[in-house]
């Protein structure tokens, strides 16, 4: 056999081959939805005026097609499946975010930032300072100036905003005034003429700094324009304002009384006797309405407690009683209540949702509270160290002032010390005394000379007093 019959043979058995597999290709498309075979026709009958190609690329083509579309609509299926179990598991789950129970909800509104639609045990302050505003921002008297003092936590800053946010209300629903209200906490200063660099920014005044804001607060206090906006400017804690010369809280005093300020200012101090202190001409540029707030009473107190917490059956009516009896004998801080009656709440919380805070309770929070680590070093404290430290506090409780002269709290100190029997400390030993509190922490000194320098304390008194409260002689000298 010839070599050309051969190849010719062989060439025929390839070709043969070759349509065996295509009708095996075929054969397998037939379980594809016939669905698809017709939507492709159109495909298909379009096709047919491009060139012809090779019957197994057309094949192998139109197979991956249908098997990918088959697959999508497989997948669509599916997820279709899915998302509608999915929403009727849903629509059967329950609600899981549980309602808070009654210990929840008074931990809540004992919070100090929780705070309440009204203050109570404060109405007759209350309507002395909304009458002062008021008459101030409807008749824009110049002049017009208010002093408040008052020991801390008796609510003599929440009243002032309290009746500001009113005023504020008032404006936008009524034909009411408006006016523009600045607050600056003294404390936060760095130093006193800082002040007038918060107001101007306050004031939106533009290309002010630290030296020249007083002299643009002047210009804005002194010139007259059309449509001047009235200022209700309160500082808090302005005790921290005191300097030699006192001459930022004479510009405070005497703005108010030019005739164009369209302005009201109103002064908060933790200080009792603030206005004594003040150089006559601070005096005299000073109003003459001053409003004190005096501490807490117990019955106050527990009306205070009672109106966070009310419809709430938390509290036993002892429990409530000995709260409010312990933080009224101690200084009427009603802040510090708060704070005893939030611990007590979370103490009761843990033995249960059906019992309510005993006394128990609020002896366990009172000792958490106060006996803090301050409290344990003044246990520790030798005999000197702790007298020094309540000569301190009685000049701070006489006084109503937080810096005490060395030269004055010696005077005291060698009174309290005779007056019951003990010989004082001479002035060296004294001094080493006062340098060992300062190195604890539980006083600040101010000066270089001892004669000379300043000293305050630098812990609560309400820590003080329940430190040495059961040491005798310190109980009956606190």
């Amino acid at each position: 056999m010839s070599t050309k019959t051969k190849d010719k043979k062989k060439f025929q058995n390839q070709k043969n081959k070759k349509k065996r597999n295509r009708k095996k290709k075929k054969s397998s498309l037939v379980t594809i939805d016939r669905t698809l075979s017709e939507d492709k026709s159109g495909k298909s009958s379009s096709d047919s005026s491009t060139p012809s190609i090779s019957s197994q690329d057309t094949d192998s083509d139109s197979y991956q097609q249908k098997a990918s579309s088959q697959s999508e609509i497989e997948t669509q299926s599916s997820d279709s499946d899915s998302d509608s179990e999915f929403e009727k598991k849903k629509s059967k789950q329950p609600n899981l975010v549980k309602p808070l129970n009654h210990f929840q909800i008074a931990l809540k509104q004992l919070q100090l930032s929780s705070k309440p639609e009204s203050l109570p045990c404060r109405e007759t302050e209350r309507k002395q300072i909304l009458d002062f505003l008021t008459n101030a921002i409807l008749k824009k008297k110049e002049g017009r100036s208010l002093y408040i003092s008052g020991m801390p936590g008796t609510g003599k800053t929440a009243t002032v905003q309290e009746i500001i946010l009113e005023l504020k209300k008032k404006g936008k629903e009524e034909n009411f005034p408006k006016f523009r209200f600045v607050g600056i906490n003294s404390a936060k200063l760095r130093s006193p003429n800082h002040l007038y660099h918060e107001i101007a920014n306050e004031l939106e005044i533009k290309r002010c700094n630290i030296s020249n804001s007083c002299k643009l607060l002047d210009q804005r206090f002194k010139r007259k324009f059309q449509n001047k906006e009235f200022i209700v400017l309160l500082i808090d804690e302005v005790d921290m304002l005191i300097t030699r010369t006192q001459g930022v809280l004479y510009n405070i005093f005497n703005w108010p009384r030019l005739q164009n300020s369209n302005l009201v200012v109103v002064t908060i101090s933790n200080t009792m006797d603030l206005p004594e202190k003040f150089l006559p001409k601070v005096r005299s540029r000073m109003g003459m309405l001053l409003i004190s707030f005096m501490p807490y009473t117990r019955q106050q107190i527990q009306t205070i407690v009672q109106s966070r917490i009310e419809g709430l059956k938390v509290f036993s009516q002892d429990a409530l009683e000995l709260c409010a009896r312990k933080v009224s004998a101690v200084s009427g801080d009603a802040r510090r209540a708060l704070e005893i009656c939030q611990r007590a709440v979370e103490i009761a919380a843990k033995r249960g949702k059906s019992f309510k805070v005993q006394m128990s309770h609020v002896q366990q929070a009172t000792n958490e509270l106060l006996s803090s680590n301050y409290v344990n070093i003044i246990k520790s404290l030798s005999f000197h160290e702790k007298m020094l430290l309540v000569s301190i506090l009685k000049v701070v409780r006489k006084y109503s002032i937080h810096v005490v002269e060395f030269n004055q709290l010696l005077q005291i100190y060698n009174q309290v010390c005779n007056l019951n029997s003990y010989k004082p400390l001479p002035f060296d030993l004294i001094s080493k005394v006062c340098y060992r509190l300062v190195s604890s922490k539980l006083i600040i000194s101010y000066g270089r000379n001892a004669l000379y320098q300043s000293v305050s304390l630098n812990v609560d008194s309400e820590d003080v007093m329940f430190a040495l409260e059961r040491e005798k002689p310190f109980n009956s000298l606190i």
